[in-house]
């Protein structure tokens, strides 16, 4: 018969090579030989959660934490399965947990920027990555995050100068250089907002956001009919793009198409803009239509 720790290492074999659902079984052999191991409910967690049985790998994680304490993987895997289940101030609770029992480990402060910067605060975001940044300058998750959260406090100086950072250390990416390109237009440096979303669609001429935001830019250059072209293109693409909605309004009220662009705003709206983005459709429709 096999010991509970020969158990555990051929189960962790099993997981190393992606074999979970045999990983599973080799732990659920060893647990029913000792069921106060936290370490075992932890690794069947892992495999539970690689094959997408959420609720299992959940019990299990919690399981493993409720046998000791001071498991901080435990604790950490346990924000993993709530951060993918979106609850992230839950999640946030455990990776805090996790970083105060392993202070050492940087990795569960990724943990911590992700789900701050999901619940929108942002100031604690930043001095996340920064922690981050203090030991490895050129982290690729600090850098975005820390540029997307400065972004979102209308700071795209900051912002633009970590994306430059992302740009000389990453692969050419069309993200990258959409975000470059939205912001330097926040700022109304046009000519460098087109020239980086040019990259951005030479890189993938299908990207919805960049050629969103190049009718933007398109937009602010009182060129409405190639901006209608462009973001129309975008929302073939992403037709639940509240922003493109806007977008596409504000070139109607130029163009005095004034129900279609009332269409456009009803449409952002109830695709949640005034959530992911802020209450600039509201102000239009009140502005231009006293709704």
């Amino acid at each position: 018969m096999q010991s509970e720790t020969e158990l555990i290492k051929i189960g962790t074999g099993y997981l190393d090579t992606l074999e979970y659902k045999k990983a599973i079984d080799f732990y659920t052999r060893a647990i029913e030989i000792n069921s106060s191991n936290s370490q075992t409910f932890e690794l069947r967690a892992i495999a539970w959660f690689k094959i997408f049985d959420i609720d299992k790998a959940l019990s299990d994680t919690s399981t493993a934490i409720e046998l000791d304490k001071k498991n901080h993987n435990a604790w950490f895997n346990k924000g993993e399965i709530l951060k993918y289940r979106k609850e992230y101030s839950e999640a946030e609770l455990c990776y805090r947990e996790a970083d105060k029992i392993y202070p050492d480990n940087l990795f569960y402060i990724t943990g911590l920027i992700e789900t701050t910067y999901k619940q929108k605060k942002y100031k604690e975001t930043i001095g996340y990555c920064n922690q981050i940044l203090k030991e490895s300058p050129i982290d690729f998750i600090a850098l975005n995050f820390r540029g997307l959260a400065f972004s979102k406090q209308l700071d795209y100086e900051a912002a633009i100068k970590d994306y430059l950072k992302i740009a000389d250390i990453k692969k050419p990416n069309a993200t990258i250089y959409n975000n470059l390109g939205f912001w330097y237009s926040k700022m109304g440096k046009l000519k460098k907002a087109y020239n980086n979303l040019s990259v951005a669609l030479q890189l993938n001429q299908t990207h919805p956001y960049a050629l969103d935001n190049l009718g933007f830019v398109e937009y602010l250059n009182g060129n409405y009919e190639k901006a209608l072209k462009l973001i129309e293109r975008s929302l073939e693409i992403a037709p639940s793009n509240s922003y493109a909605y806007k977008n596409r309004a504000l070139v109607y009220l130029k163009i005095n198409q004034r129900e279609l662009a009332l269409n456009d705003l009803q449409m952002a709206r109830s695709l949640d803009y005034l959530e992911d983005y802020g209450n600039e459709v509201e102000e239009l429709l009140k502005k231009e239509f006293n709704l």
